[in-house]
């Protein structure tokens, strides 16, 4: 009974956005863009499929009161020296944060929508989004200030790969944190 918004080459250009083999895993701001031209939410969230949530109330998630148009992880300017900084359109008002759980509104998503239409999909969506919401000064928030989300670089990362079979058996009683990424089901 779920409403899916399909994320493939005919969707996208649909949209007359750039699509490639690459753009699902590069550019997740595309789910967002495809959600609002069916829907133009107030604010929608973005959970990734690889993301674990221990112990913790989505409605919860869903209701908070914080007001930022574009709430992310581990947000701060970009170094020269990140994979993705050279793609950028922003020189040295570039930013990055990290994208598997992630926020926006919907008056942001449409200008963003208009910004991806003319420079084209390059830029990743942790380049993109937090870049072009800081330098077009929309309000930004860290997704630790979302109320009842815990998470440690140890648990919440690109890198620290998770079990998700032995977190779901303990339940998460060896540590505080309740965002997992990334998450798999098995070794191989």
């Amino acid at each position: 009974g779920l409403d899916v918004i399909e994320f493939n080459s005919a969707t996208v250009k649909m949209l007359n956005l750039e699509y490639d083999d690459q753009v699902q895993w590069r550019c997740g701001d595309y789910a967002y863009y495809l959600a609002y031209n069916k829907y133009e939410f107030d604010y929608a969230w973005m959970i990734e499929p690889d993301c674990y949530l221990n112990m913790m109330s989505l409605e919860d998630i869903f209701k908070s009161e914080n007001l930022a148009d574009f709430v992310c992880g581990y947000l701060r300017r970009s170094d020269t020296e990140w994979y993705w900084h050279p793609t950028s359109a922003y020189g040295s008002k570039t930013y990055r944060c990290f994208f598997p759980l992630t926020r926006v509104s919907g008056k942001l998503v449409s200008e963003m929508y208009q910004e991806r239409l003319n420079l084209g999909n390059k830029m990743n969506d942790e380049l993109f989004s937090a870049s072009f919401s800081l330098n077009n000064n929309y309000i930004v928030d860290d997704l630790s200030n979302i109320n009842n989300i815990n998470f440690t670089t140890k648990s919440y990362s690109y890198t620290n790969v998770h079990f998700g079979p032995l977190l779901k058996l303990t339940k998460g009683y060896f540590s505080k944190n309740n965002l997992y990424h990334p998450v798999c089901d098995n070794f191989f």
